[in-house]
Parts: structure tokens; sequence; C-alpha cells
């Protein structure tokens, strides 16, 4: 019997350790965010769009496309919005005609609550003009919508008058409904109940080779 219990409690263990971890992993990871890369304080010559996706772990892969004739752009996550976006806050990886991939050693949201714009340079060597730019979404949840203004309400209509009561008669007989609930259960306590039945199965075959 203790054989029994022991090859059927440690699989079952490791089942719900490994959804746990799944769960977990599934939780932490947040939604992708992509922005929309507009006119740089300077010039517009590389519209597109960069989105940024969270790996977990603390890592953030950020992935910038656009359609451009200059070939080789530097590329940062900037501290306040376009056109301005002050300073470097994650340096990412050049975007080499028309697209890049960095892996950044953050979380999205640690992303979120420091930089504020994606902003792309002409080149290198003319760092100081902005081509194209792009501002991330606030962290903080924005304000409600206004709600609309509600509907007139209709006039009133006067109640109909009241049917004429119709003769008595025999009571009337209410039909019997199904009783849904019951059958779910029995569905559900038959799939249980097979689903024991063999991994006892499975239990005894293991004891008997053991023995």
């Amino acid at each position: 019997m203790r054989l029994f219990r022991r090859y059927l409690v440690v699989p079952l263990v490791a089942v719900a350790l490994v959804l746990v971890s799944t769960l977990a992993d599934t939780a932490s990871a947040q939604q992708p965010v992509t922005v929309t890369l507009g006119a740089g304080r300077d010039e517009n010559s590389a519209p597109g769009t960069a989105t940024l996706t969270d790996l977990g772990g603390g890592k953030t892969r950020v992935d910038i496309k656009v359609t451009t004739t200059n070939a080789n752009m530097p590329a940062h996550l900037h501290a306040d919005v376009c056109p301005g976006v002050a300073a470097v806050v994650f340096p990412l990886t050049n975007v080499q005609n028309g697209t890049s991939t960095t892996e950044v050693n953050a979380s999205l949201s640690d992303i979120m609550a420091k930089a504020k714009s994606v902003n792309l340079h002409k080149s290198p060597e003319q760092v100081p003009i902005y081509v194209a730019c792009g501002n991330l979404p606030a962290t903080a949840g924005a304000a409600p919508a206004a709600a609309p203004a509600a509907a007139p309400a209709a006039p009133a209509v006067a109640p109909a008058p009241a049917p004429a009561a119709a003769p008595a008669g025999a009571p009337a007989t209410s039909p019997t409904l199904p009783r849904t609930g019951e059958t779910e259960f029995g569905l559900y306590g038959i799939v249980a109940l097979g689903a024991l039945l063999i991994l006892a199965g499975v239990g005894l075959v293991v004891r008997r080779r053991s023995i």
C-alpha cells in the first residue's frame, strides 16, 4: 500500500509544480507594447513601429521596423516625450537597413516607468538630427472618459387596462423542467471515477512489477 501511494503521489506533485511554474511565468509577462514612430524633431525620414515585448526574468525585447533610406541609425529609449526626448535611458541596437532587435536588461514595467519615448537619429555621425520618434503609453491609468449625457426620459405611457379575469378552471400545471445540474454532476462524477480507476490500475501494475 505504501508503494502504491508513493507511485501515485509523486507524479501528481510533479504535474502540480509544472502547472504552478507555467502559470507564474504567464502572469509575470505583460502584453507587448507597440509604438508608432512618426516625425522626429528635425526630420520625418524613418516612419515605422517599435514593439516592446516582456520576456520575463527582468528582460524585454525591443523590435524596430521602419521604412528609410538611412543605412545606419542610432536608436534609444529616452527620458522624455517627443520631440525633445531628453536624456538616453536605455540604448538600443542601431537600426540597420530598416530593422533592429535589442534585448534590454529590464522588465517592461521598469522601462515604462523610466522611459517615455523611442527616438532614432540620422546616422552615427549625425546624432543631433532626430529623424523618427514615438511616445510610449503612460504607465499610470488614463483618466476615465466622461460618461455620455443621459438620453431624455421617454414620456410616461398610461397603463393598459387590465384584461378581464378568465373564468375559474382547473389550476394550470407548470411544466417540469429538466434538472441540468444533476446531469452535469453525474457526468463529472463518472469522469472523475474513471480517472481514479485508471490511476489505481497503473499503481497496481507498478506495484506488481516491483514485487
